[in-house]
């Protein structure tokens, strides 16, 4: 994890997460502007729709994940037959010798044209508005952050272990993944790769992925890694992993039926594969290490 971030020494003003929650839109719904006293980090989980972060407006989709700078206007506009929605996650970036600022209410974004205006702008590491894919982590980190801030007791230092972790994600995404919508082949790319997580149980072979991008073999592998930084084959199997964690801790099946559910029949293999990516057997995962 890199400690510093432009100007910004997350070891000396570390993230600290003020609201974490998720929001499905209504179809068709629109509002804004929104001015919020924090960094905000948005992960579209689903659906479609658009973001206007100032003066620049992103199209949205599942996988895209938008940061807007401190007290930045936004605008939502959430498409009429595919409807948005999103994680967020509002940071702001302090001293260890302050003390850790007032959460902010959890609203309708309907009713929270302002949140909280009075403060000073905080520390940040980045000035701009901007939009990048995720590669696969993101939207993990930021379920975590949604489990611990919701949970009855809240652990901040683990919530700040989950923050830094967060910046420093998408720090690698801005830095060696091309934003969305700049790469030419970037909606073949997002089209396949969503068609691979809704399809998630089923084999999936190269040939196959091939035609339905209408892309030559050579030219999806670039693309993919252009995009998401990595292969079709290892986003696929992070995306597979990240499905097998979630049905872990969310479920009781079996490990074998869980395997099978993401598209990996051998038991064996799916522990295998699972203890060598995520550090932990399968088990011992449910069971809360890791």
């Amino acid at each position: 994890m890199s400690l510093r971030i432009g100007a910004l020494d997350l070891l000396a003003s570390p993230p600290r997460i003020l609201l974490a929650n998720s929001y499905a839109w209504r179809a068709g719904e629109t509002t804004g502007p929104h001015y919020d006293e924090s960094v905000l980090i948005t992960v579209v989980d689903s659906g479609r729709g658009r973001i206007a972060i100032g003066t620049r407006s992103f199209a949205c989709q599942r996988g895209q994940v938008l940061h807007a700078p401190w007290a930045s206007p936004m605008h939502y506009a959430s498409d009429a037959h595919e409807p948005l929605a999103m994680t967020s996650l509002h940071l702001a970036f302090r001293p260890w010798s302050e003390p850790t600022p007032p959460t902010m209410p959890i609203t309708r974004p309907a009713q929270a044209s302002r949140r909280c205006m009075t403060g000073r702008p905080g520390a940040q590491p980045w000035d701009d508005a901007f939009a990048v894919q995720d590669r696969g982590d993101l939207r993990e980190l930021a379920r975590r952050a949604v489990s611990a801030w919701s949970a009855r007791s809240r652990r901040h230092l683990l919530l700040r272990g989950i923050a830094a972790e967060i910046v420093d994600a998408l720090a690698a995404a801005r830095d060696s993944a091309i934003p969305a919508d700049t790469h030419p082949h970037a909606a073949a790319v997002r089209r396949i790769a969503t068609w691979m997580e809704v399809h998630i149980s089923r084999h999936v072979s190269r040939a196959e992925l091939v035609a339905r991008s209408g892309l030559d073999a050579t030219t999806l592998t670039q693309a993919f890694r252009a995009v998401f930084g990595r292969s079709p084959t290892d986003w696929l199997i992070d995306a597979r992993l990240r499905e097998a964690r979630a049905l872990l801790r969310t479920t009781e099946e079996p490990i074998g039926r869980v395997g099978l559910r993401v598209g990996i029949a051998d038991p064996f293999y799916f522990s295998k594969l699972f203890k060598r990516r995520v550090g932990v057997s399968p088990q011992r995962y449910r069971a809360g290490e890791g």
